[in-house]
């Protein structure tokens, strides 16, 4: 049998895999797990199926937007209830630890600021881009990688435990963000003779400046800070089981 999470392979008796810290689920532990059976040689899991069901529905939401040039969100409502669905139905089909259950919840809020950032304004009724881009992203980007801190200080036992890698990817996409960001800022506030126009990028990112400003230069900071911390700590991890699994050199 093999984690579902981080593809450790592992016993039957293990009710938590002992390297990622996530919970194995044992037989059909929900509905979502049950198969329906098509012939006698295919079978598809409920949740699979569903699942085709939320992507079709995503795809039908962008081209409907697209035949309307984008002008009544339909992309982003469409993302919403399909990716939203999917992590419903996750979490009610399994258990896991807390930094797993929160690193895919921070994957669904990203993507769906990304589209709010471009795609946030709905045609006569509002525009949520100044405050998505100016507000919001960097103010989450800061407290998303809060969140995931005390994931890490605050649970017990094995859901102390966390894939590695996966962790690192949050760790790297939360700051790739907030450097597009603080790019924007940046290039927004030159003024030289080499300078883009406002207009190319983000026109209305000052519109709640000098707010925006201060907080996606405090969000790359903090991510900066947050990312060396995370590589040190990265390191240890990795020297602490190469000691453990080939022992340390003694004189």
């Amino acid at each position: 049998m093999k984690c579902s999470r981080c593809g450790f392979t592992l016993s039957n008796d293990f009710d938590r895999c002992p390297y990622c810290g996530n919970f194995i689920a044992k037989g059909s532990s929900s509905p979502f797990d049950t198969k329906i059976n098509f012939t006698d040689n295919i079978s598809v899991k409920t949740k699979t199926l569903i699942y085709v069901i939320l992507i079709n529905i995503l795809f039908a939401g962008v081209l409907v937007d697209w035949f309307l040039n984008f002008k009544y969100g339909i992309t982003v409502l469409s993302y919403f209830v399909s990716f939203g669905s999917m992590l419903v139905i996750e979490f009610i089909s399994k258990k896991t630890s807390p930094i797993s259950s929160f690193e895919k919840i921070n994957f669904f809020i990203l993507g769906l600021l990304i589209l709010m950032s471009g795609l946030g304004k709905i045609e006569n009724v509002v525009d949520a881009r100044p405050l998505v881009v100016g507000i919001i992203f960097p103010s989450y980007l800061i407290l998303s990688n809060i969140v995931m801190l005390l994931c890490l200080f605050f649970a017990k036992g094995s859901n102390k435990k966390m894939h590695p890698f996966i962790t690192t990817f949050a760790v790297l996409v939360n700051l790739t963000f907030s450097s597009i960001l603080f790019a924007f800022t940046l290039v927004n506030k030159y003024s030289g003779p080499f300078s883009i126009p406002q207009e190319a990028i983000f026109p209305f990112l000052e519109e709640y400046a000098p707010a925006s400003n201060i907080l996606n230069y405090v969000s790359f900071g903090f991510n900066v800070l947050f990312f060396v911390n995370f590589v040190l700590i990265f390191i240890a991890f990795v020297a602490s089981k190469v000691k453990t699994k080939y022992g340390s050199r003694t004189n």
